[in-house]
């Protein structure tokens, strides 16, 4: 039971993931061209917390399997679970990469 609740629980952490991943764009792409100062500092604020964002639901997925009975000894599980949550943000990078990385790379974000 708890190997599907945890099935069930990245499964909701999907369109969260999207979303954040959308905003995050966004704010990036809207910080560009504001300037240096807000390109490299406010950036790396909004990295910072977008990263804190990404590993949220591991984090609460844990919580929330050990709550519910699961055990990480079990390495079946831990691999199970590892890969779910990996599987969780695979939507929201394929989604980036098909519509941002183009404009996210004309903004100077990664060097060439």
């Amino acid at each position: 039971m708890i190997w599907m609740l945890t099935l069930l629980f990245f499964f909701l952490c999907v369109p969260f993931l999207m979303v954040g991943m959308v905003l995050y764009v966004k704010i990036q792409l809207y910080l560009s061209r504001k300037g240096v100062v807000a390109k490299y500092l406010l950036a790396s604020i909004i990295f910072s917390i977008f990263a804190c964002f990404i590993v949220s639901p591991m984090i609460l997925g844990i919580v929330f399997a050990r709550e519910m009975g699961g055990s990480f000894d079990d390495i079946s599980f831990f691999t199970f679970f590892l890969a779910c949550f990996a599987l969780s943000q695979a939507p929201g990078i394929l989604y980036f990469n098909k519509h941002y990385i183009k404009r996210m790379k004309s903004q100077e974000y990664w060097r060439r």
